[in-house]
């Protein structure tokens, strides 16, 4: 199912995607001082669907390498997602993650806290966002909101192939 026929379809739903994941992640950095990395998505019938890498069990070991095992935990939800467009499965996700980015200012360079949600959509439209945020007392309070151009897109070029069928989801 295409989007084409509605050109503000693919941008509002990217909009409620990019809010959805925002407003999750600084709920969890605010609860837990950090936040597994989530994708939100959208399936070619307008389902919502999360994405998320297991989380630490309690009676688990603490991981030796933290960063490290939270990198692995994005990798797994982005490998998710391509396999899911791959499928047909999704028509938009934003992938978030919360991070440390570098701001340059008039003092220098200064590392501050920051959403980063990739997001993409069937039908184009896909960028990078940046929520940048001040950690105020466990109510995170968004400071800057930025944009990149989204480098390589994760649906293929021109949409879903028409004599391609879709997998369907769950």
């Amino acid at each position: 199912m295409s989007t084409s026929n509605n050109p503000n379809l693919p941008a509002d739903e990217l909009r409620a995607l990019l809010e959805k994941a925002i407003e999750r992640i600084l709920a969890n950095v605010d609860k837990y001082g950090w936040s597994i990395p989530t994708a939100f998505a959208v399936t070619p019938d307008g389902r919502d669907v999360i994405i998320v890498a297991d989380s630490l069990d309690d009676d688990r070991p603490e991981p030796e390498d933290p960063v490290e095992e939270l990198r692995k935990r994005a990798e797994s939800v982005v490998f998710n997602v391509h396999r899911m467009i791959d499928r047909g499965q999704l028509r938009a996700f934003a992938f978030a993650r919360n991070m440390r980015v570098t701001l340059t200012s008039d003092a220098g360079p200064v590392e501050q806290p920051a959403v980063k949600v990739i997001l993409d959509h069937e039908d184009g439209g896909g960028s990078i966002a940046y929520l940048v945020y001040d950690r105020n007392s466990g109510n995170s309070k968004p400071v800057e909101l930025f944009y990149e151009p989204l480098g390589e897109r994760f649906f293929p070029e021109g949409g879903w192939p028409a004599d391609r069928p879709r997998e369907p989801f769950g």
